[in-house]
């Protein structure tokens, strides 16, 4: 095994935990070897995950656990079988507790962070960011949006990203042609160009396609609104 994690059963009661101390060590298997801080000896290992576990937290009432699958599963101390899972769509890199031990909250290998509320069992993912290499950042004129245009050698993928929630609310991915350029105007569509001349309006809200156009044999590098957007 390769152990990648660790952490121990921190006190949230402020008595003193030194009596009692465990450390918890996420191994590159999927299991978890439990040992004695006291004694130093290796008590258990108990097998949680079918991946590597790349982050793990505990505290006295529970032990959470991140794996390479995706999964965030909440064990008890004694691991008899997991209380919540939440699966996330890449490998969880980063786990914390709250101090009053009613969230977790949870980073991933692409970027984006989210709150599992142990209570309610609900999960809130908090910021989303791009997966790739952005090549251009466009700020909508009046809306509280950003336009991304993302490469990640295979193809284009433009985003809108809400900066008040900070989750991708569109996307539109491009395999064959290259997307050069976005722009949007006062209505809830946005324009872009594409290597190939091409110009695509695109609806946001309905998330289809308004109308499409071929006037340039090259790429449009650029493309402005007039003030009113009629033009």
């Amino acid at each position: 095994n390769n152990f990648l994690c660790i952490d121990f059963n921190k006190s949230i009661f402020g008595d003193n935990c030194s009596d009692k101390g465990k450390a918890f060590i996420g191994s590159s298997s999927g299991t978890v070897f439990q040992i004695s801080c006291i004694s130093q000896e290796l008590e258990s290992i108990y097998l949680v995950h079918n991946s590597p576990i790349l982050s793990i937290s505990a505290n006295e009432i529970f032990v959470v656990t991140g794996s390479e699958d995706g999964y965030c599963r909440v064990w008890p101390v004694g691991f008899e079988e997991f209380i919540m899972e939440a699966k996330h769509d890449s490998g969880i890199c980063s786990i914390d507790i709250s101090y009053d031990s009613v969230d977790i909250l949870c980073g991933t290998l692409n970027g984006s962070i989210g709150s599992l509320n142990v209570h309610n069992k609900n999960y809130t993912t908090l910021i989303r960011s791009p997966n790739f290499n952005i090549k251009k950042l466009v700020l909508h004129p009046l809306e509280n949006f950003i336009f991304t245009v993302e490469n990640n050698d295979k193809y284009d993928t433009l985003r809108i990203w809400d900066l008040q929630s900070k989750n991708e609310i569109f996307e539109f991915k491009s395999e064959n042609d290259s997307i050069t350029c976005v722009n949007a105007n006062i209505l809830n569509s946005f324009v872009c160009g594409f290597s190939s001349g091409i110009i695509k309006v695109l609806d946001y809200e309905k998330n289809e396609l308004i109308y499409q156009c071929k006037p340039f044999r090259s790429s449009v590098d650029e493309i402005i609104f007039v003030q009113n957007s009629s033009l």
